[in-house]
């Protein structure tokens, strides 16, 4: 593989984990705005703060799979280093 295409490679992959990281923090942020309110109703209204865990844990299993995606595109850059 000549340099070229390890650089183009490299930006492609950059690019990705960058798109990644981006879905990472809107879905931390919209998150935590369901888990807060969640937490400030469910006192008060227990069906609603039920009602509002399930987005939550929802967007907790997408951050975590998004977290296992910028995972794989380390690796797949931390081996094109060493080629």
């Amino acid at each position: 593989m000549t340099l070229q295409e390890r650089k183009d490679k490299a930006n492609i992959i950059s690019k990705e984990a960058d798109i990644v990281y981006k879905k990472i923090f809107i879905l931390m942020a919209v998150n935590g705005a369901i888990g807060g309110f969640g937490l400030s109703v469910f006192e008060k209204e227990l069906l609603v703060g039920l009602l509002l865990l399930i987005p939550f844990l929802f967007l907790s299993f997408g951050i975590v799979l998004a977290y296992l995606k910028l995972n794989r595109l380390e690796i797949l850059i931390k081996d094109l280093r060493d080629e």
